[in-house]
């Protein structure tokens, strides 16, 4: 039996029908894929609770492998299926790895699953929608890999932390330079994918530019508030 003291929820594990992957999804906020060895070496998707995808669902990449799940991504298989394959595979259970990913959204929803609603596309929006900026969100994924000792499998956890790109960088000079030096230095393809609103960049940049010169703010604090400036600049290129 197993009780989660924050919400008073108890899990029998033993009793029949219980999943225990769905109850780990109940007592934590990460969402969470089970990988294992596939095809040519790759990781394969053997399953998972995810509550909030970033327009991908588990239904519709389960039973894949990585270089397939990526397909979306420019370049990923051409450019990182091989060394993601070889760093995946040497991962050990004393060695957990953790990694940051970064994309800008055009809605505040969390949940953007494929299978169940396909995503708005995000250059819908006219041209001269003025707005159209105040909506976009910078959304940030604390990714965590774990190599369970028995089995061999990789257990992958995704945190998502999501803010409106004004409030996100305002005080934050540090994070604003970044991200703005990360839009400028991406190929077309990649920036189409990060951020698919071609029409709104001038804007955007011009936002975080005017951030960048500011002084002061959160950046000194601790937590996830002050450690964001450093997890752009981090992360800035990552796919």
């Amino acid at each position: 039996m197993i009780t989660n003291l924050a919400t008073g929820e108890s899990f029998d594990t033993a009793a029949p029908g219980v999943e225990p992957l769905e109850v780990v999804g109940r007592l934590v906020q990460e969402d969470i894929c089970i990988l294992a060895a596939g095809e040519g070496g790759h990781q394969r998707l053997l399953g998972g609770v995810v509550c909030f995808p970033a327009h991908w669902s588990v239904l519709e990449k389960l039973g894949k492998i990585l270089p397939d799940i990526h397909d979306p991504v420019p370049r990923w298989r051409s450019d990182a299926a091989g060394p993601a394959r070889a760093f995946l595979s040497a991962l050990r259970p004393e060695q957990p790895f953790i990694r940051w990913n970064w994309t800008l959204m055009p809605t505040a929803e969390l949940h953007l699953s494929n299978f169940y609603e396909p995503p708005p596309a995000p250059h819908a929006a006219a041209p001269e929608d003025v707005s159209g900026i105040e909506r976009l969100h910078l959304r940030l994924e604390r990714q965590y890999f774990h190599r369970l000792p028995r089995s061999g499998c990789l257990v992958f956890t995704i945190r998502t932390y999501q803010r409106p790109i004004r409030e996100a960088v305002e005080g934050r000079p540090t994070m604003a330079a970044a991200l703005a030096g990360a839009l400028r230095d991406l190929p077309y393809a990649h920036l189409e994918y990060k951020v698919g609103l071609q029409h709104r960049l001038p804007a955007l940049l011009e936002l975080l530019d005017a951030a960048a010169q500011g002084e002061g703010g959160r950046e000194g604090e601790g937590g996830q508030e002050g450690s964001a400036g450093g997890v752009v600049a981090a992360t800035a290129t990552s796919m």
